[in-house]
């Protein structure tokens, strides 16, 4: 878990620091998609521990609805962003 959320910790500083497109590229199509993906199952195993068992199911039904409203979102915040950095 520790080593996990480090590793999530580097790769978004890496997203912040970086200063060529080349390690922004390899932060976000590597480090950080290996980073979430070792810690999604301590963020699962944590949400079943910390949710009593009758608001369990909710808790996970809304986590799932979060992660899809957020891949909804997404695009066009990206295409937000991409129209303020490119300057014409």
């Amino acid at each position: 878990a520790i080593f996990a959320i480090l590793a999530m910790i580097g790769s978004r500083a890496m997203l912040i620091l970086a200063r060529n497109p080349e390690t922004f590229r390899w932060a976000v199509l590597v480090v950080s998609p290996m980073a979430e993906g070792l810690l999604l199952p301590v963020f699962l195993v944590g949400l079943k521990r910390l949710t009593v068992k009758e608001e369990r199911p909710m808790a996970f039904s809304l986590n799932y609805a979060l992660h899809n409203a957020g891949g909804g979102i997404a695009d066009v915040v990206i295409d937000i962003f991409r129209t303020w950095q490119v300057k014409d």
